[in-house]
């Protein structure tokens, strides 16, 4: 499996199509948007392949902190996410900076592959050279699965959203530690 140093449209949709593997299409982000968000903040997407197949991808990236606070409470649905969401954290002064690990896919016969921590890692070594800024990580979760992945990773569940999903958060620093530690 090799993580991706670019990636296009193409891509994106075919994220998409994994994506709707496990999840119902009012919690995806349509390929088009997801594609701005990368054009506009690279770090924010992570995918791998293995040849031509998207084997797994995350979209872990800083929040505004008006998403934050949607998120906390639970009115916010990150299929909505537009890319002015998503914090600059090289220009921005406005921290300390909250992240979103907004999804996590890995295909069903790379589950057990450890593609999962190798995307986590990627996404922290992104974003090490402001990991002091960073105050907390939240993840909303629709599946078992994604539930059962959250508690792995030390976050704690805090309540149930408007629109069915479980929103978990962790200081950041922590969550640093647990994937970097297990």
């Amino acid at each position: 499996m090799t993580i991706l140093s670019t990636l296009n449209y193409s891509h994106f949709t075919k994220m998409e199509s994994l994506e709707k593997e496990f999840y119902n299409a009012d919690y995806i982000t349509p390929a088009h948007e997801a594609f701005c968000w990368y054009k506009e903040h690279k770090d924010s997407v992570i995918a791998a392949t293995d040849s031509n197949e998207i084997t797994g991808f995350i979209n872990m990236f800083p929040v505004s902190d008006s998403v934050f606070s949607k998120l906390k409470s639970g009115t916010f649905n990150d299929r909505d996410l537009k890319s002015s969401d998503i914090v600059d954290i090289n220009s921005s002064q406005n921290y300390p900076f909250h992240m979103f690990l907004s999804c996590i896919v890995i295909k069903k016969e790379y589950q057990k592959s450890g593609l999962s921590r190798l995307l986590l890692f990627e996404a922290i070594k992104r974003y090490a050279h402001k990991e002091s800024l960073f105050d907390f990580i939240s993840a909303d979760t629709v599946t078992d699965d994604g539930k059962r992945f959250a508690q792995k990773y030390g976050f704690v569940p805090i309540f149930t959203t408007d629109h069915a999903s479980t929103v978990h958060i962790q200081s950041y620093k922590d969550f640093v530690f647990k994937v970097t530690q297990s």
